[in-house]
């Protein structure tokens, strides 16, 4: 059985690699602290009016497009972003791959063998 690879965060960037990873064949886990995907877009971590900093168009992924009713020239409101990243996993099924509320706080790594443990 081939050693399981862990993506540590379920923003943006760890969702994304969690995705490829498990096309490609991966055998795969995502960690997450908080209590649901997200990152920074996770109601916990949002500050009042948080936005994208790009326009939509630049930001969704490429095999899930925005909802409709999005102006894809504007800046998305946290909220909207929580909830298009919640579905995307839903629709992808990515949920069954990620552990919530689960901090990694070390990774053991092994020179010679190039594998690490969480």
């Amino acid at each position: 059985m081939a050693d399981k690879i862990a993506v540590i965060g379920a923003g943006w960037c760890g969702i994304g690699v969690l995705r490829t990873l498990l096309e490609k064949g991966h055998p795969v886990d995502l960690y997450e602290k908080n209590d649901d995907v997200g990152g920074k877009w996770h109601p916990s971590n949002c500050y009042a009016d948080l936005r994208l900093h790009d326009l939509a168009r630049q930001v969704a992924y490429f095999d899930y497009p925005l909802p409709d009713g999005i102006d894809i020239t504007e800046r998305i409101p946290s909220e909207v972003i929580f909830i298009y990243i919640k579905n995307y996993c839903k629709a992808k099924k990515l949920y069954e791959h990620m552990i919530f509320n689960s901090r990694v706080l070390k990774i053991n790594y092994d020179s010679k063998r190039n594998k690490s443990k969480i």
